[in-house]
């Protein structure tokens, strides 16, 4: 299994440093084993922004790849520091909505399939190619994890099965695309368990709204009988926490980073494991990354045991955006 030097700043970004810089410095030694092309030479002259940068760049220009970007966690005061918006903060304890790369959680790619090495402009602007593929109209609060209860997330629901945005969802499944959301599409514990539970999640939210037949309701009660969506909620708020749910003008749904606010842009930059959120500025094509996001696309299939699950938008058969009016694009990040 080969070791990669990101995740590793990622997870040590809950450790005490006395100096900031120490949490670059500190890996220097895995740096050169993990990343042999990366070379981490500690300068304690420099101010650890500084630092942050310059270690980006450097891993951007010897790995040619955009992983980097998926660490990128913003709050309301990184997001005013003088530092690029590309830069990610190791010493913001934000987590990430992008998952690690694995077999199951491999980079978004291109539909062309084209390569396209991300590029910097003056050490200031980091040049990558993706696709702005829609505009958030609307989030929630922030979602905070002891505040995350079955009436939260019922408001949320409430919200979406009255939004005037046409749904890319077949009806009868949206509750499930709403539920993987809040989820990641990820799952705790054995499937068939999981499954029931999230059955009696739904069906809770569903006996409130009215939202499908008795047919499609009565199979899930049968579905749910004996769970405990106590477990389904809890695993909910530990995923979901500190982001805002949103919904997009082509009617998507998304956790994205809590800075995310109406009208800014669902976009995906290839290489990334995940969709993210951009901010428009003046110049055409140009823009400040708020972080990633998990949006899901409408393309659905079966799970064990009979239960739904959505695609991540962006991933291998979700590419909906090939359909639409857009077109993949060099997109500035400053």
């Amino acid at each position: 299994m080969k070791y990669s030097l990101l995740p590793i700043l990622y997870e040590a970004r809950e450790l005490q440093f006395f100096d900031p810089r120490d949490r670059i410095f500190a890996f220097a030694a895995l740096a050169q084993d993990l990343e042999t092309h990366v070379s981490v030479q500690p300068d304690y002259n420099a101010p650890s922004l500084h630092i942050y940068k310059q270690f980006a760049i450097n891993y951007v220009r010897s790995t040619g790849a955009t992983e980097l970007l998926d660490y990128v966690r913003h709050n309301e005061e990184t997001l005013q520091s003088e530092a690029p918006s590309w830069v990610p903060r190791w010493d913001n304890r934000g987590r990430k909505l992008a998952p690690e790369r694995s077999s199951e959680w491999p980079p978004l790619e291109p539909k062309s399939l084209v390569a396209c090495d991300p590029i910097f402009i003056e050490d200031s602007i980091l040049k990558v190619r993706g696709v702005v593929m829609d505009e958030v109209v609307w989030t929630s609060d922030t979602l905070r994890a002891a505040d995350i209860t079955f009436v939260s997330i019922f408001h949320i629901w409430e919200v979406v099965c009255h939004s005037e945005v046409d749904s890319p969802y077949p009806k009868t499944n949206l509750i499930f695309a709403f539920l993987s959301v809040l989820v990641t599409g990820r799952y705790e514990g054995e499937r068939s368990t999981w499954r029931r539970s999230e059955a009696a999640c739904a069906v809770r939210l569903l006996e409130r709204t009215d939202h499908v037949g008795g047919d499609e309701l009565a199979r899930w009660r049968c579905e749910a009988d004996g769970a405990n969506i106590n477990q389904f909620i809890n695993f909910m708020g530990e995923i979901s926490r500190n982001s805002k749910f949103i919904l997009a003008r082509r009617g998507y749904m998304g956790l994205a980073p809590h800075v995310t606010k109406e009208r800014d842009s669902c976009a995906i930059i290839f290489g990334c494991t995940s969709s993210c959120i951009l901010r428009k500025r003046d110049r055409e094509s140009q823009y400040r990354i708020l972080g990633s996001s998990y949006i899901v696309g409408k393309q659905m299939y079966e799970t064990e045991g009979g239960g739904i699950s959505f695609e991540q938008l962006g991933d291998e058969d979700s590419k909906d955006w090939v359909e639409w009016d857009v077109e993949e694009q060099d997109i500035e990040l400053c």
